[in-house]
């Protein structure tokens, strides 16, 4: 570990925690906070706090998501990503899951108390501020709209737009999904000085 140069650690975060995994096509408000998780506890079992948390968002809705039509298995998948879209999980709500997840490790191994401290002081410096989590949430209202509102559209007798004329969402409400260089080097840092 004490020749591991910086950019070689940059190059196994991309490979193994962003690529591998694909962090890299979470929404950005996720990714380093996952991308942490993956760093600290594995990638699967990131995956796994994620689909744990998607879950948990739907049953807060008032929704139950059955697990023969999505499973906690710690695979990124198109369903994972079909239900990250219908129930957006943010910074926050990632945290809550890890903080949940580290207490049942916890609970099932009693001599991890000693690291559960600092697991959910490292959980607790991704949650996002209450302004930030209110910008989220404002572009996934927007963009839940507009979605809600082509699938109207599509639903009803008008017939549908040719793909030129079919809008997008405006640029301030389109959730980008990069995972960079910088993120990944940044926790890198925080990992090769042992944060």
């Amino acid at each position: 570990m004490q020749n591991l140069t910086m950019d070689k650690a940059v190059d196994i975060y991309m490979k193994d925690y962003v690529y591998g995994p694909k962090i890299n096509q979470l929404p950005n408000n996720l990714q380093k906070n996952v991308f942490d998780m993956a760093v600290n506890s594995g990638a699967k079992k990131a995956i796994i706090v994620l689909q744990e948390a998607i879950k948990d968002k739907a049953a807060k809705s008032g929704h139950t998501i059955e697990d023969e039509e999505f499973s906690v298995d710690g695979r990124w998948g198109k369903d994972t990503l079909s239900f990250l879209k219908m129930f957006p999980v943010s910074s926050n709500d990632y945290t809550d899951a890890r903080i949940k997840k580290y207490e049942s490790m916890v609970e099932a191994d009693p001599i991890k108390e000693k690291y559960l401290k600092g697991w959910k002081n490292r959980a607790e410096s991704y949650r996002d501020s209450e302004q930030d989590q209110d910008k989220v949430n404002k572009v996934y209202e927007d963009r839940k709209s507009f979605e809600d509102a082509r699938q109207e559209q599509e639903a009803s007798q008008i017939p549908m737009l040719r793909p030129e004329e079919n809008p997008e969402p405006p640029q301030e409400h389109q959730i980008p999904y990069t995972m960079s260089n910088a993120m990944a080097k940044e926790v890198a840092k925080k990992q090769l000085k042992g944060k």
